[in-house]
């Protein structure tokens, strides 16, 4: 969302009706699960407790007056995203999702014990399939 803010004004300049959907994990959650499964658990800029600052979505949409909705709970995702469907105009929806969600599937590496790192192949992702089921699904095996 950062990476692109200045497009907010282009969305409110030119009335696009796109809709933002932020979600909110409260920082970075591949470098967060990066830092758990290879740097021993420290973590550092992750997230607010680590040194990240995370700027409020619904105060930056404001500041650029673009509408804007929280969804706080599973419950309301539905109704809310109906809600930011229907109204005019660029909208920013700031999802709340849980701070430790697993992510996949995904590509995976290993330390070894040398401390070097070495990627699962790309057909071989997190979670992984019980060797038996991969090695039936790999076409020449």
């Amino acid at each position: 969302f950062q990476f692109n803010v200045q497009e907010l004004a282009t969305l409110k300049q030119n009335k696009l009706p796109i809709k933002l959907f932020v979600l909110d994990n409260e920082g970075y959650l591949l470098i967060r699960h990066t830092q758990k499964t290879h740097l021993g658990g420290r973590l550092m800029g992750e997230s607010p407790q680590t040194g990240l600052y995370c700027p409020n979505a619904a105060k930056v949409a404001d500041a650029y007056g673009i509408a804007s909705l929280q969804v706080s709970k599973t419950s309301e995702l539905k109704s809310k995203l109906a809600n930011a469907l229907k109204l005019n105009g660029p909208v920013v929806c700031n999802i709340k999702s849980p701070k430790w969600q697993t992510i996949g599937p995904r590509v995976s590496s290993e330390r070894r014990p040398d401390g070097s790192f070495v990627s699962h192949p790309f057909e071989d992702m997190f979670p992984f399939l019980p060797r038996d089921e991969f090695k039936k699904n790999m076409a020449g095996e």
